[in-house]
């Protein structure tokens, strides 16, 4: 039964992941900025430079590394969206 547990959970982040790649290929198109946080708690306000198939390619536009590049594995995203204020309304940006 944990087998089937463990099934239903990969299956649900490999569909997760599917849709941020999607995503990600419409935000290079549009050039639009995206916001990106990881399981380690690093916010990214980023824009999308490669859509890999085990990770994403992003350069950060401001905070403290700005004009940085990054490389960020699909599996350690917990959030994926375009950017706006509503995103880090109440965060400091900061990526270590």
């Amino acid at each position: 039964m944990n087998v089937l547990i463990g099934m239903e959970i990969g299956n649900g982040l490999m569909e997760k992941i599917q849709r941020w790649k999607l995503l990600a290929d419409l935000f290079i198109k549009e050039n639009a900025r995206a916001f990106v946080k990881d399981i380690y708690d690093n916010w990214y306000p980023c824009y999308i430079l490669f859509s890999g198939e085990d990770s994403v390619h992003v350069q950060h536009f401001e905070g403290k590394k700005k004009g940085e590049k990054d490389r960020i594995y699909w599996a350690n995203v917990v959030k994926f969206d375009k950017h706006n204020s509503e995103n880090i309304e109440g965060k400091e940006i900061e990526n270590e």
